[in-house]
């Protein structure tokens, strides 16, 4: 009989241990600050990557273009030779050395009044843009967040129910294990007082 009651709680636990890593493990998943910490996770890698491929990129080609022009302004003089040469049946390489000629020429040369001009009307059109980009941009998060913190919730709810019915039915398991129990134990004693009387 102790044998049995052992083995009861014994398998109590381990239900209870087992109920409390799915609570737990579900409590991770669902939990509204770990939601966000996981996506703002994956963004932020998703981020870093774009801007990875995007600055090496950049990076090489500014060092690639930087060095040309370093070339091209010390053989300033054998440019246009050397251009013939280069682009003989190769558009390529000609837009190329036309761009690093443009892009030599415009560091030199000052902006003109009409190039400041329509810096700062570009300027202006992204100042106008800016605000409302912004203001969608806070509508989307606080959107999101409305979103998360509702599923969130919603999650806790059913967590917490899940919760209360394992916890329900281990306490019943026990106490229907423990009245099995305390019936055997009765039968046992019952038995035992019996054969002794005989």
């Amino acid at each position: 009989m102790a044998e049995t009651a052992e083995e009861l709680r014994q398998e109590i636990e381990v239900t209870q241990a087992q109920v409390g890593r799915d609570v737990d493990a579900i409590n991770e998943k669902v939990n509204p600050s770990r939601i966000v910490h996981r996506r703002v996770e994956r963004a932020r890698d998703t981020a870093s990557s774009l801007r990875e491929r995007v600055m090496g990129t950049a990076r090489s080609a500014t060092s690639s273009v930087s060095d040309q022009g370093g070339a091209a302004q010390s053989r300033l003089s054998d440019l246009p030779d050397m251009a013939r040469e280069q682009t003989n049946g190769n558009p390529l390489a000609a837009g190329l050395l036309a761009f690093a000629a443009g892009w030599l020429l415009s560091t030199v040369v000052p902006a003109t009044p009409l190039e400041k001009q329509a810096g700062a009307q570009l300027r202006d059109m992204a100042e106008d843009v800016k605000e409302p980009v912004k203001e969608r941009a806070a509508d989307i998060g606080s959107q999101l967040k409305d979103d998360l913190q509702q599923s969130a919730q919603e999650a806790v709810v059913n967590v917490k129910k899940s919760a209360q019915q394992a916890g329900q039915a281990v306490a019943d398991e026990g106490k229907s294990a423990g009245e099995h129990v305390r019936e055997q134990a009765t039968d046992s004693a019952s038995n035992v007082r019996d054969n002794g009387s005989r």
